[in-house]
């Protein structure tokens, strides 16, 4: 692809992106960038792009303190960039290591709450909008395999969404990814089309994360087979998409029926449960769960599959769910 039409590509991608989420003029986004070629193809496809729309960037990049030298010549370097365009920003240092070690967490778990938790605190403090984030088509269909092989369901076959809400340090925000159409064979081709020349995170290379397991040697075999897997895994994340919507619509017809929401407590009505389609059944119990904890973060398949089961087991049974909920059965009701 030629220089001009992978410019033109990733700009249109963009700016199909910004419409189809209603982007405003006055908008504030926080932009995050690593230094990486997604986040820097990003940061240069919304510059272009914000005075046709009328937004403000601001600039955000987290130090995660994982790599030395090489992570302040990081932070240093995606300092530079933000200057170099006008946009202000924010640079945080992060122990990612230490706090591992005191939640008892991945290394992956650990960086990833540090920035989220950073993203909130920037988002509240300039009032912004939403988080730009660089995710690309690749990153749809590795998050896809990750979640088959971790047993998601329906809800997370879907894979990363353009925009979602989220969450974090008590903070709610709009998570915007603008370039889930672009590939990472075009976000390299769009920075050397602009001359730029992104941080290698040597840690993207390591195998010790699960993400990169996927991404060097899972994918790579699957290829063997089916060259274009990575296509086929994001169609699948688009028709989840496409049909998971319509199951919520059902659950919204029968939730005021089933699920009461009392003082630190959800309860379900056996009787009413017992009644509803299985697909509705399942889809109920993550919504309840969502009532209860407010997110469905570590809240696999498996563990819907197993509280439906004890909704229509024997009374007096008990599961343990993550973020220290615990789920229960009386003769009457199902309480989380």
């Amino acid at each position: 692809m030629s220089q001009s039409k992978i410019r033109y590509k990733v700009q249109r991608d963009t700016r199909n992106v910004l419409r189809r989420v209603g982007m405003t003029t006055g908008s504030r986004l926080v932009v995050a960038v690593s230094g990486g070629q997604d986040s820097l193809a990003l940061l240069y496809a919304l510059h272009d792009l914000a005075a046709e729309f009328g937004f403000e960037l601001h600039g955000a990049h987290v130090n995660h303190s994982l790599r030395g030298a090489d992570s302040e010549a990081d932070a240093a370097f995606v300092g530079q960039t933000f200057q170099s365009l006008d946009i202000p920003y924010t640079v945080e240092q992060a122990d990612v290591s230490a706090f591992r070690e005191t939640q008892k967490i991945s290394l992956e778990d650990a960086a990833r709450q540090l920035r989220y938790d950073f993203f909130a605190r920037v988002v509240e403090q300039q009032g912004a909008d939403f988080v730009a984030l660089g995710h690309t088509s690749d990153d749809q269909a590795e998050t896809v395999l990750l979640r088959v092989i971790r047993g998601a369901g329906l809800a997370g076959l879907r894979g990363m969404d353009f925009l979602s809400d989220a969450e974090f340090s008590g903070v709610r925000m709009k998570l915007l990814r603008p370039l889930l159409g672009v590939s990472r064979l075009e976000t390299a081709e769009f920075c050397r089309t602009l001359g730029l020349q992104p941080r290698l995170d040597e840690s993207n290379l390591s195998t010790e994360f699960s993400r990169n397991r996927v991404r060097l040697e899972i994918l790579p075999q699957m290829e063997a087979i089916n060259p274009a897997v990575k296509d086929s895994l994001v169609r699948l994340s688009h028709s989840m998409a496409r049909d998971y919507p319509y199951l919520e619509s059902q659950v919204d017809r029968v939730e005021e029926s089933v699920i009461t929401f009392r003082t630190e407590m959800v309860e379900i009505d056996r009787a009413a449960f017992t009644d509803l389609a299985p697909a509705i059944q399942h889809h109920l119990i993550r919504r309840a769960v969502l009532l209860a904890k407010r997110d469905l973060i570590d809240l696999t398949q498996s563990h819907v599959e197993e509280m439906v089961r004890l909704m229509l087991g024997q009374p007096g049974k008990f599961l343990n769910l993550p973020g220290g909920l615990q789920f229960l059965v009386s003769y009457d009701s199902g309480f989380i």
